[in-house]
């Protein structure tokens, strides 16, 4: 196809105006043709035109571009639109294309660099009078310029409407094209985009050699030096910044789609004679005027010509500005105005004419759907990538998702302008049909040519470009299979010519990369969203439904396409009987979903044989899948069973290479399947014990493998032998023996005659190829979250259906409970990966489990959810949950085994947390009668666990010395049995100690202590480190707060040891500082205020001082602080003090800038995070600076309590809320104490200060107990 060149300069209707050269060069990029220099006439101009122009064509339209000689400004302007005028009678439309300073705001929207102004007015600010009281514009009909003319206000009306979103899509698009072909034009990484607030001026911000350093006024004189640098270059600081929330989104790790778009905004734009550099006069004006641009030209072309102003903003006007900017803003404006053009229709259209003649060939089986919605972005890229010459593009997603449905409204989009031919590559067969159907209608050959023959009749005519544009749909390509190994990307039947365009669609992305190459030029085709979706499902209705109505149905069908056609068959057959209300509760019950989804109706543009149903056209894709690469299949199978929502990748990898030392401890008497109640009593006691004995680990792998009808040896990692203490003769009684390894031969039970991928050891190459294949027939998707997946919910539920036909749904539900238990005990001692356990397996709405090892597995993932859920302070779910645990347990493993044991325990303490002392201490009494009954004693390791947390609560109601005959009895057997080198013992000792402390024997506690704060911990469990350091700190406060004397050199032993290791200090971030410290600065104030020598008082209070500062100090230091935007913001805020002279209310708004990055989007709000907002109060503590630690704290305690992630009653929002209280109290404290210092007595102020610290330590105290 080819357009006509134009004959004279009468039939130019459009022109584009540029003010500089890097203007004018970027338009130069976008012409579609010149005709300048092609071997024809002359177009020639007007006589005594000083102008020069490039003559082309944008699309349908002949462009005649202009550059202004030499210089900016609106006398310049109005000269060349004279000229131009005269040279170009006919035009209608003339653009003034290029940059522009942007006002911050255009209305509510924000305004950054790159983004595009359209002009709907021209305001010249500067044409006016100088009076004595000052400037006023003229504003009178005589004074302001022309109206537009015609199509400047029908472009101008048609950006009113939805129109202008299409405009936003082309614009992004062949800016695009643009930058892939132009590098230069690229967006500027290196170049940060920054406002700076409308009075900070651009100057030497450092250095006193130049004067303007102390030019703080408006009306001190300019440094023409410093304007002709970089903020960098002067320093301009980020603290006086404007925070844009664009602009951020720009710089987040993983930005939104679009971030980087252009926005397009219209309004009135301001035209002067001068450059803007002020941002104060800016905002002046701009408030005053309306004005969201400036710009030098306008209204002087405006005198001659009716123009629109389409510029791309390069700086703010004011006087920071970079010019790194300026080509890509260039680049901005000539893709909006390259797009504008698309949308505008002149009077009178350029002729096209072809070689020959043009009659259109069409073979496409398929009508157009009357009931059409359209999606615009999609057809946008479509209409974009159809123009450029010899295109091969891809519309990928899963089936059903409306790809073939989008291709045949495309083909009959274009059936006017181009022949257009259909294959369908359902199969081989049915793509050598398609092709002799495409040769027939060209009249090529006869029906006795062989295949071969037919293909290269039709690829002849497709090279041909004599023939005129051509369209080809390649749809249905999901099997590479049916390409022939001498031509495996088309490229012989499908030649890719400038006059062709080639479209495919494909449910797999790797069989469209295979014929397409280029990934940007393959479409992802995702559910429509919930607007388009509800007007598709309210169009294909006979009688339409209320909105409401209508998107409830949406909604539940996931906005797919077919789902939606399919509900609104079934509806639009059956009513007056089904409504749309009842078709949605049909929906929500599990039961009906396969009959609704089974539906089958009429459709005329799907292929006969085609099923109709979600259900029908996901099963073809999963047989697919199961016939090209049956290990995807089960890994798709595995991934049903998780939340669909959010699939992490690390569980799906313990199914690829399972930890076989993670695997749940088998008990010879789950073995039993003859096992009754009674058996227990019949033996004797060594009997009963060895019911509990855990089976060798290699059978218990066998048994586990048969389980889940898998030889899960075949590729598990080996066994691991377990650190055992290293002296005594006592074990864990009931701990899985893991000392041996297991069998490679290994008994695979069920599994051994099931067909497997797996012959050897996996990796995870295995696991990513398989994913990719998923990825690529778009049944699960990547999220913003690395190494998160999603999955459709009608996937899943189709997945499970087709499980649920072939007789696979129990085993696959097993080996994800298998996964789920694996991956709990990878994750041990992390929070997060168990509250995302719950969200994939919650035993509270499972069904319970029939049989002992489903149990047991059931049982392990209900307690490790445990965790969070106390952590998170949910007192409502774990009552039920503990009590489900413990009925499960109780039925299928014994009152007496270790898991029944421990979740007992937690019921016990659950019962303790909620004050019901007395049911906590007859449940743990129950414990140890059971244990005593069974074994004899009660040195179970799980019983002893249960005994210790019956201590701990009997030392808080007081009942010290019952707590302390427990735990000497616990001590006394680890001790014995497994030495002090094992973790569990050093652990009680620190227990004992503070048990020991509250009977008053501290030389006993001071003994355990010493011997504690001694020990070698390297390779210990770091949680048992925190604990038991917390048990010590706790010990510590109860001396801290007595008078004996022997506590003292114990303190200041604690206080060097945390002083030369201080990495520790992470542990104590419940405290204001150091507990070590602050327990020596308790007791040294007792002892302060008893003595009567004013020296040794002195001397006693320099010394609680100074232990008190060290102790903070060293938690501020070393507890991570968080991260913060801008990066200097936090040393902004920390640099000086309250009673600094320079210290003003910017420091009110630096502290406002840290609390709200509490609210931007890019920052994880986790635990670390709101810690270490907190650490910020203890460094402006230090400072002395106490309304603002207030601030602060109470900032973070809210942000805390209205996080759904947490909430008031979380865990960590208590912590917090007791740090809030200590500093408070301890801020209050200290400022009195300036304040009273100089005139109070000695006596009063003693009193004062004991009466405090007393208080802040028993606060302390108490939330020491609740950590």
């Amino acid at each position: 196809m080819e357009y006509q060149r134009p004959e004279s300069r009468e039939q130019f209707r459009v022109a584009i105006v540029c003010a500089l050269p890097l203007e004018f060069n970027a338009v130069l990029s976008v012409l579609d043709q010149t005709w300048d220099n092609d071997g024809g006439p002359d177009l020639g101009k007007s006589h005594g035109d000083l102008n020069e122009y490039v003559n082309g064509r944008i699309g349908q339209h002949n462009v005649v571009l202009t550059l202004l000689p030499n210089r900016m400004g609106k006398v310049n302007a109005a000269v060349v639109a004279s000229d131009l005028r005269h040279s170009y009678p006919n035009l209608r439309l003339t653009l003034l294309v290029g940059i522009c300073g942007g006002v911050p705001m255009a209305g509510k929207d924000e305004v950054i660099l790159g983004d595009v102004v359209i002009s709907r007015s021209l305001v010249q600010y500067d044409f006016g009078r100088e009076y004595p009281d000052g400037f006023r514009r003229k504003n009178s009909s005589n004074d302001n310029l022309a109206g537009p003319n015609h199509e400047i206000l029908g472009i101008l009306a048609m950006l009113s409407t939805d129109r202008k979103e299409l405009l936003c899509q082309r614009t992004a698009s062949v800016l695009r094209n643009l930058q892939e072909r132009k590098p230069k034009y690229a967006f500027p990484q290196g170049a940060p985009d920054r406002l700076f607030q409308s009075g900070y001026r651009h100057k030497h911000q450092d250095s006193p050699a130049c004067e303007c350093l102390n030019h703080t006024s408006d009306l001190d004189p300019v440094c023409e030096e410093a304007m002709e640098r970089s903020c960098d270059e002067v320093g301009c600081e980020d603290s006086f910044l404007v925070r844009r929330s664009r602009v951020d989104q720009r710089t987040d790790p993983e930005p939104p789609d679009g971030a980087f778009n252009p926005a397009i905004h219209v309004g009135p734009v301001g035209s002067g004679d001068t450059v803007m550099k002020s941002g104060i006069r800016r905002d002046k004006i701009a408030q005053r005027e309306g004005i969201i641009a400036f710009e030098m030209e306008a209204a002087g072309i405006w005198e001659h010509l009716s123009c629109l102003v389409v510029k791309g903003v390069c700086d703010y006007a004011d006087s920071h500005k970079d010019k790194k900017w300026q080509d890509y803003a260039a680049a901005t404006a000539v893709a909006a105005a390259k797009a504008l053009l698309t949308l505008y229709t002149p009077p009178e259209t350029t002729v096209l004419v072809h070689r020959r003649s043009f009659t259109p060939k069409w073979a496409v089986p398929f009508p157009p759907d009357p009931d059409f919605v359209d999606q615009p972005e999609i057809s946008a890229w479509l209409q974009e990538k159809s123009q450029l010459p010899g295109a091969r593009v891809a519309l990928v997603g899963l089936g059903g998702i409306g790809k073939s449905q989008l291709a045949i409204q495309h083909a009959h989009r274009v059936r006017r302008q181009s022949h257009v031919f259909w294959l369908n590559a359902t199969t081989r067969n049915t793509l050598v049909e398609s092709y002799r159907a495409v040769a027939r209608r060209l009249g090529l050959g006869g029906p006795e040519d062989s295949r071969e023959e037919t293909h290269r009749r039709v690829s002849d005519w497709l090279s041909d470009e004599e023939n005129g544009r051509w369209t080809v749909v390649l749809d249905n390509f999901d099997d590479c299979s049916i390409l022939g190994e001498d031509d495996p990307r088309f490229s012989k039947l499908l030649p890719q010519t400038s006059n062709g365009f080639t479209l495919i669609t494909s449910r797999t992305l790797q069989a469209a990369e295979k014929l397409v190459g280029n990934s940007k030029n393959i479409h992802s085709v995702t559910p429509m969203s919930e607007e388009i979706a509800l007007r598709l499902f309210r169009t294909k209705l006979q009688d339409g439904c209320e909105e409401e109505e209508g998107r409830e149905v949406v909604r539940l069908l996931d906005c797919m396409p077919l789902a939606i056609s399919q509900a609104a068959a079934y509806i639009n057959r059956r009513r007056p009987q089904v409504s749309v209300q009842e078709y949605a509760s049909m929906l929500r019950r599990e039961e009906k979903q396969g009959v609704l989804l089974s539906y089958e109706y009429s459709d005329d543009r799907r292929y006969g044989g085609a099923s109709t149903t979600v259900l029908g056209t996901w099963m073809f894709t999963f047989e697919q899948i199961q016939k090209e690469r049956p290990s995807a299949a089960e890994l798709l199978s595995l991934m049903s069973f998780f939340n669909p929502q959010s699939i992490p990748d690390q569980p799906l990898k313990e199914w690829y290479y399972p930890n076989l030392g993670h695997l749940l401890a088998i008990r010879v008497r789950d073995t039993s399947s003859q096992y009754k109640s009674a058996l227990l009593s019949s033996v004797g006691k060594l009997g009963r014990m060895k019911m509990y004995d855990a089976v060798p680990s290699d059978e218990a792998v066998q048994i586990w493998s048969r389980w889940v009808s898998f030889d899960l040896a075949r590729r598990g990692k080996p066994v691991q032998a377990e650190e055992k203490p290293t002296a005594g003769r006592w074990m864990p009684r009931f701990s899985l023996s893991k000392d041996r390894r297991p069998s490679k031969t290994g008994g695979g039970g069920d599994g051994s005659n099931e067909k497997s991928p797996w012959d050897s050891t996996c990796d995870g190459e295995q696991f990513e190829k398989d994913l990719d294949t998923l990825v690529g027939y778009s049944l699960v998707i990547p999220t913003a979250s690395k190494g998160v997946f999603k999955m459709h919910p009608l996937v899943r539920y189709c997945t499970q259906t087709w499980l649920s036909q072939h007789q696979f749904f129990e085993t696959w539900k097993r080996r994800f409970m298998l996964v789920a238990a694996l991956w709990n005990h990878s994750t041990k001692g992390h929070d997060r990966p168990l509250l995302l356990l719950a969200n994939h397996f919650n035993p509270l709405t499972e069904d319970e489990p029939q049989d002992v090892l489903t149990a047991r597995v059931w049982v392990d993932i209900g307690e490790a959810i445990y965790h969070p859920w106390n952590y998170m302070g949910a007192l409502d779910l774990l009552t039920p949950l503990l009590d489900k645990l413990i009925a499960v347990a109780t039925k299928f493993f014994g009152e007496v085994d270790p898991t029944t044991v421990m979740v007992m325990g937690r019921r016990a303490n659950l019962h303790k947390i909620k004050g019901e002392y007395d049911k906590a201490e007859a449940l743990w009494k129950d414990i140890s009668q059971r244990a005593e009954k069974y074994f004899g004693d009660h040195h179970d390791y799980e019983v002893q666990e249960t005994r210790l947390e019956y201590s701990s609560m009997l030392l808080n109601l007081g009942r010290a010395s019952e707590a302390e005959e427990i735990i000497r009895d616990i001590v006394d057997f680890r001790v014995e049995a497994c030495g002090l080198a094992w973790d569990k013992t050093l652990d009680v000792l620190a227990q004992h100690a503070q048990v020991l402390a509250e009977l008053g024997r501290f030389h006993d506690a001071c003994s355990i202590i010493r011997d504690l704060l001694t020990k070698d911990w390297t390779g210990k469990s770091q949680l048992v480190y925190e604990g038991m350091m917390n048990k010590v700190a706790g010990t510590a406060y109860s001396m801290g707060i007595s008078s004996a004397e022997e506590v003292e050199s114990l303190l200041r032993e604690m206080v060097v040891f945390i002083e030369r290791n201080p990495s520790i200090c992470v542990w104590f971030r419940l405290f204001l500082g150091s507990p070590f410290h602050q327990a020596l600065y308790v007791y040294l104030l007792k002892q302060w205020q008893g003595m009567k020598s004013d020296t040794d008082g002195d001397r006693r209070l320099a010394e609680a001082r100074s232990a008190y500062i060290r102790g903070v100090d060293l938690l501020s230091r070393h507890i991570p602080m968080p991260t913060l935007r801008p990066p200097t913001l936090l040393d902004s805020l920390l640099h000086g003090k309250e009673d600094d002279d320079d210290y003003d209310g910017n420091k009110s708004q630096l502290l406002q800038d840290v609390i709200d990055n509490m609210d931007r989007d890019d920052v994880k709000l986790d635990a670390t995070f709101y810690w270490g907002m907190s650490n910020i109060g203890r460094r402006l503590h230090m400072q002395g600076r106490h309304r603002e630690v207030h601030e602060l704290l109470d900032a973070v305690v809210a942000h805390i309590t209205n996080n759904p992630a947490y909430g008031e009653d979380h865990l960590l929002a208590k912590e917090m809320r007791a740090l809030r209280k200590e500093m408070k109290n301890t801020n209050d404290f200290l400022a009195q104490w300036v304040e009273d210092t100089a005139g109070e007595d000695g006596e009063a102020l003693q009193d004062k200060e004991q009466s405090i610290s007393a208080d802040s330590i028993a606060e302390t105290l108490v939330h020491s107990e609740t950590a």
